[in-house]
């Protein structure tokens, strides 16, 4: 087999040892490395699994396989399919197209994943409490910062900072759906290491 990367959703509440944050599916297999979305109930997870086991991740319903070439250009119907998987989990994506490559594609998305970890950190430091699951009660990609309860927005704006991403966007109109893609736009040319393996 070779690398591949799956989205796959969470277990565990992530409030004890016993009760880590891990990857659905993955917690019998070795060597695999993943990027939470934060506290959001998704990770992306890179991995070399068998014949055996890709076949078996990639027959659950409520797991989206990448492709093995992250070079190649998406297909529209990819397009769809990917636009229809990141905004079902709360990933912006109407910007995917055609036009891009799977590598292209998987640092945005990475990209939002790691401010919304750094945030999670963030949060627990300036309230001492878990960090929530921002997509609750109602809140949605068209949400804007402004409606975000006042302890959320604080720990946005100090993980922006503390990436040295700018906050002029981090406004009480702008939607999550554009504040996450600009955040995410930071990180496009940025690497990520799964385990050795370079994105």
């Amino acid at each position: 087999m070779a690398f591949r990367l799956y989205i796959v959703p969470v277990l565990g509440a992530g409030t004890s040892r016993a009760d880590a944050r891990r990857p659905k599916y993955f917690e019998i297999l070795a060597n695999w490395s993943a990027a939470d979305y934060g506290f959001e109930p998704w990770m992306i997870v890179g991995a070399d699994l068998s014949v055996a086991d890709n076949a078996a991740m990639v027959a659950h319903a409520d797991v989206m396989a990448l492709p093995f070439d992250l070079t190649a250009f998406l297909t529209s119907g990819q397009v769809t399919a990917v636009q229809n998987t990141l905004e079902a989990i709360h990933v912006p994506a109407l910007w995917v197209t055609t036009s891009m490559t799977w590598l292209t594609v998987v640092r945005t998305v990475l990209g939002v994943f790691h401010f919304f970890q750094r945030f999670g950190g963030i949060y627990a430091e300036q309230t001492g409490a878990v960090p929530p699951s921002i997509f609750t009660s109602g809140v949605t990609l068209t949400t804007t910062f402004g409606a975000l309860p006042l302890a959320v927005q604080t720990a946005m704006l100090s993980a922006a900072v503390s990436l040295n991403i700018s906050t002029a966007g981090l406004t009480a109109n702008t939607t999550l759906r554009v504040i996450l893609k600009s955040l995410a736009d930071t990180f496009s040319a940025q690497q990520y290491d799964f385990n050795g393996t370079l994105l």
